[in-house]
This record gives structure tokens, sequence and C-alpha cells, in this order.
């Protein structure tokens, strides 16, 4: 039984990072001036 949530949190971990990762893409894609373009330097 632990083994096993052990299991399930580091699943939960890596799903929170994945929305912390979509929140800063959307974050991104809908700011003002944002090109959706590749970015030249």
């Amino acid at each position: 039984m632990e083994s096993l949530y052990r299991e399930i949190r580091a699943l939960r971990i890596c799903e929170g990072a994945t929305e912390v990762q979509q929140l800063i893409i959307a974050r991104e894609v809908l700011r003002p001036g944002a090109s959706l373009g590749a970015q030249h330097a």
C-alpha cells in the first residue's frame, strides 16, 4: 500500500509540473504584443 501511495504521489507531482508549464505558455501566448512565430535574435 505504501509503495502505491508513493507512485501516485510522484505522478501527481509530474502532473502539477505540466499544469504549471501550460499556465506559463498560455500567459506568454496571451500576453499583449506576443507573436506566435519563432523569435529571431
